[in-house]
């Protein structure tokens, strides 16, 4: 999945800090110094959550913790992106921030008709709700009997996991049955993913697992060939899909790559790229 970030056009040709993430209390050091980081690139740079842990000592979690941190004190926001409906990913926009306490202030669109906006959100639920009891089993299936939801009741939490799931978390519920099933395979893993409700449950860091899990899939599942590249930050395609790679020292081109990997490499490489930003 592509992320990109976004700076204030006023900002854009410096690495200026906004003070008021200086002098906002209550924040981490930690979440400052990622925020004067992201601040050093330029607009529309890709970027993800391993990349910015490949930089830093501090791992993914760390990471997550600091831009949910960001995000929730106002000095980032997230938007996501959809084509046709369809969830894509989403993108960071720096803001100026503010140096007091709370949220910035959101306008809640008004409706002209309230009650048949209602209609329609209710009817939504239910079409979603139908939709999901048919995509249950397939979930039920991966956990063995005696942690499956046996009454009508659980069943029911199972399935309000699955909505939030997609409908807060912006999650693709066919990524997070890939998630769920990778993970109750794993050896260490299936004896700790016992439930579904776990996805949106918090670890002692405050990252849902849900979004530790997805780090910890995709990192998993890329191939050997990105252990090849000493110094690797990010293989990218360009508009004409050839193939780069992005080091600590240097832009490889695919000319480049194809001295240093086989052919099959560059075709699992590029295969891997393709599906990430589907």
């Amino acid at each position: 999945m592509s992320i990109k970030i976004f700076k204030p056009k006023e900002l854009e040709q410096f690495t200026a800090i906004p003070n008021n993430i200086f002098r906002k209390k209550g924040i981490s050091m930690q979440a400052s110094g990622l925020y004067a980081w992201l601040f050093s690139h330029r607009s529309g740079h890709g970027i993800s959550v391993s990349f910015i842990a490949g930089h830093f000592k501090n791992g993914r979690d760390a990471v997550n913790t600091a831009l949910n941190e960001l995000i929730s004190a106002g000095f980032i926001i997230k938007k996501d992106l959809r084509s046709k409906g369809k969830f894509e990913g989403y993108d960071l926009h720096l803001t100026l921030g503010s140096p007091g306490p709370g949220k910035p202030k959101t306008e809640n669109p008004k409706t002209e008709n309230p009650q048949q906006s209602n209609n329609i959100i209710n009817k939504d639920i239910y079409n979603n709700n139908k939709k999901l009891k048919t995509i249950l089993p397939h979930f039920i299936d991966l956990f063995p009997d005696q942690f499956k939801p046996k009454t009508a009741s659980n069943k029911q939490s199972w399935i309000d996991c699955l909505d939030k799931l997609e409908r807060l978390d912006k999650y693709d519920l066919r990524l997070v049955y890939k998630i769920a099933k990778h993970f109750r395979d794993d050896q260490f893993w299936s004896k700790q993913f016992l439930t579904l409700l776990k996805l949106r449950n918090k670890d002692k860091n405050g990252l849902k697992y849900i979004d530790r899990f997805a780090d910890l899939y995709q990192d998993q599942s890329k191939p050997d060939a990105f252990k090849k590249i000493k110094g690797l930050k990010k293989f990218y395609l360009d508009q004409d899909f050839n193939l780069f790679a992005d080091t600590n020292n240097q832009v490889l081109t695919e000319f480049h790559l194809k001295q240093l990997l086989s052919d099959r490499d560059i075709k699992e490489i590029i295969r891997y790229i393709r599906n990430d930003q589907q």
